[in-house]
Order: structure tokens, then sequence, then C-alpha cells
């Protein structure tokens, strides 16, 4: 378990200025928290480019809404990798690791700075080379999602990529669906063809912005009420000829509580109510995320087991929805009513959606098993009573080992 540095509010455990000059630096926090503010003082107290990794200021339509940094801040230090896209440009992880690649190219320290996970895991723990998805197939996808349908599309996913990814994440949930359908291979067999990643982990300076959840509620009020005195409502108001629900430019924070109200659906305090309210869900819930689970086995429901599929897709679905452990007990009772003996693939599957509920219960964000054993990785390096913790890891010598990063 790597402790890493810890940020609250705009301040650090340590300085700025003692942060070796040539070592990169990652920066992660929910909205509102202080990160580009951390990024140019780390910049200027030792030099180096501030990296954008968040998936909504690369596009140049929104400066205001996702608090990119403003024309001054760019001119005053360098900054890469903002308001660079096009609102129908095709943008992804994939896109921005290789112009990240040419960033780094340029030879100054990189002081990344973002929002969007799965960046930082392409950045740290590679990206697989999924191959494009086709312009019908994301078509059909944004459809689907937009109709509300979301959890069909949970449903249609195989099972090892379900046991992976996010499913409260309609991004993800997006995503996947379109390569299993566009390739016939689940993204999680794509995954497991993984290179080694651009930067790993312990090269970096992980900070982790933890502000009080007082303090981020009433900065995130002061901050749209600042953006809506900016001009936050004419900037969406510039892209209602182009607005398209569901494209990925359409998803930042504000864009479609304002766009409702100038297609007079709401009034402009109820738009304003509405994405302070979606802004600190967002920032302050912790239902956002979902344990990454690799088991190295088979995790689904087979063919040869429930042969009809739209009978499969409904089991899927339903084990998705299935929180409590009463839930999953029934639900596999009836496996074996209808259709015999659980197979080991399905007997897998129901372990690892139960685990996952464990792991969120401890904060653990990842457990990878091998030969050797399970390797078990605490939700943004946190836990709550870190003593007892390495006491028990003591005791347990012979099971248990803490890594020394």
């Amino acid at each position: 378990m790597r402790q890493g540095l810890r940020a609250k509010a705009l301040g650090t455990d340590v300085p700025p200025s003692d942060i070796p000059a040539d070592r990169p630096v990652l920066i992660a926090g929910p909205t509102a928290s202080g990160k580009s503010a951390l990024a140019e003082e780390i910049v200027a107290a030792g030099g180096g480019v501030i990296v954008n990794a968040d998936a909504l200021q690369v596009y140049a339509c929104w400066r205001l809404l996702t608090a990119r940094p403003t024309a001054a801040d760019e001119a005053a230090l360098p900054h890469r990798l903002y308001g660079h896209v096009g609102r129908t440009d095709p943008y992804s992880a994939g896109h921005w690791l290789r112009e990240l690649r040419g960033v780094l190219a340029e030879g100054q320290r990189p002081v990344i700075v973002g929002g969007t996970g799965l960046y930082f895991l392409a950045l740290t723990e590679g990206l697989a080379e999924v191959p494009p998805t086709p312009p019908e197939i994301r078509a059909e996808a944004d459809a689907r999602l937009r109709d509300g349908g979301l959890q069909r599309m949970v449903a249609e996913l195989d099972g090892a990529t379900a046991a992976r990814i996010d499913l409260r994440n309609p991004a993800r949930v997006q995503r996947a669906w379109e390569v299993l359908l566009a390739t016939g291979r689940g993204l999680a067999q794509w995954q497991a063809d993984t290179g080694p990643p651009l930067m790993a982990l312990d090269s970096l300076e992980a900070l982790v912005l933890e502000p009080d959840r007082d303090w981020l509620a009433a900065r995130i009020d002061r901050r749209f009420d600042a953006m809506m005195a900016a001009g936050a409502l004419e900037e969406v108001r510039a892209a209602l000829p182009a607005w398209h629900p569901g494209a990925p430019w359409t998803r930042a924070i504000g864009a479609p509580e304002l766009m409702a109200h100038l297609q007079d659906e709401c009034s402009l305090e109820e738009a304003v109510a509405a994405l302070k309210e979606r802004a600190g869900e967002e920032s302050l819930s912790d239902r956002g995320w979902s344990p990454a689970i690799n088991t190295g086995a088979a995790v689904l429901i087979p063919e040869e087991y429930v042969p009809d599929l739209n009978v499969r897709l409904s089991l899927y679905r339903r084990l998705s929805e299935a929180e409590k452990s009463a839930d999953r007990e029934a639900l596999a009772a009836e496996l074996i009513d209808r259709f015999g003996p659980l197979p080991p693939e399905t007997d897998s599957l129901l372990k690892v959606v139960a685990i996952k509920g464990l792991c969120r219960e401890a904060n653990v964000g990842k457990i990878d098993v091998g030969p050797k054993g399970a390797v078990i990785q605490f939700r943004n390096d946190y836990f709550e009573n870190p003593g007892a913790l390495v006491g028990h890891i003591a005791k347990n010598a012979a099971v248990w080992k803490l890594r020394p990063d």
C-alpha cells in the first residue's frame, strides 16, 4: 500500500517546494478541491508543465463550465492538452495517452492534474489497444443511453467485463458495450493484452486532494455562482445549435441543466440548483466507484447452462442489481432450481459480485489474484485504521505481507 502524499483543501502535507524538480507529479481529487491551483504552485516553485487529465477540459467549447485555466493562467505557465478538441471530434483515453507521450517528449517535468480516473489508470497501468468504435455503433449506443437503456446495456455485457467495471458509470458501460458489439470480444479480454504503462505509479509523486466535505460543498456553491456571473449561461447558449444529448462533450456539469433552461424546461433558478446538486453528488458521494476484481478465472453464465440469450441477459441484469447477500443467494437458488447445479464460471461470478460488496465496505479499490496469492489495493491508498491493519498483518505474517511501497 503506497500511502503517498495527502492534500487537504489547498494545502498539502509537504510543501510543493520540497517535491524534487525532476519528479513527475500526479494530482487527483474531487471537483472544486483546488487541483489546478496546486498544480500552478508546484510548477511555479519547481518548474515543469501542467498537463490536463480531465476528459471534459479537453473541449474547446467549455472554459467556464469545466473551470479550465484562464487565458492569463495559460500564458503565465506552460499548459498542455486543454481546450484543443472540437465538439464532434472523437476523443478517448487512448487519444489522451498518445498526446501525453508527445508532451513527455518535450522534456519538461509533467504535473498531471485532473479528475478522470480512467486517464490515470491508463497512464499508470497501461491501456489496451482496442480498435476504434465504428460511428454507427457509437450512434446506436448514444441513442440507447439517451433513451434510458443503461441497465439493458449492462445486461448485455460479458460477465468478465461486468465484474470489472463500474456499472453505475454510464460512460464506462457504454464503452464496454461498444467494444463488445464492434469486436466480438469483451473489454476484459482486450485488457488482458494490455502492455506496460507509460509511467509507473512509483515513479510519480501522487497527491490526492481530500478537503473537508462542508468546505468543499460551500466552495462548489461559490464556484458555480462565479461561473454564472462570468457568463456560463451564454457559453451553453452558444452550444445550443450543436446540442446532441448523450454526446461526450455534453456531459460537463452544468451543461444539461442550463440547456434544459434554454429549452424552456425549467427556470434558471431550478437549473442552477440542479447543477449544484449534481456537482455535490459527484464530488461528495462514494457511490461513484466500483472495485476492480481480477481473479484470472472465467466469470459468466455459460450458453450451455442457460441456452436462451434473453434469459441470460435478464439474469445478468438481475445480478448487477443484487446488492444484498439475500438477493444473491435467492438468485443462486433460482438458477439451481431452473437449470441445475451451478457451473464453476457462474459460481465464480456470484462470488465476485459478493466480494465487490465487501470491497466497497472496506474501501478496497482493486484485487488481483495470481498463482502466489492476491494483491489488495485500497482505494486512494486509504484505510480508516491503518495501525490496526498493520498489526493484523504482523500477527498473520504467514498469510499476509505488506508491500514495501
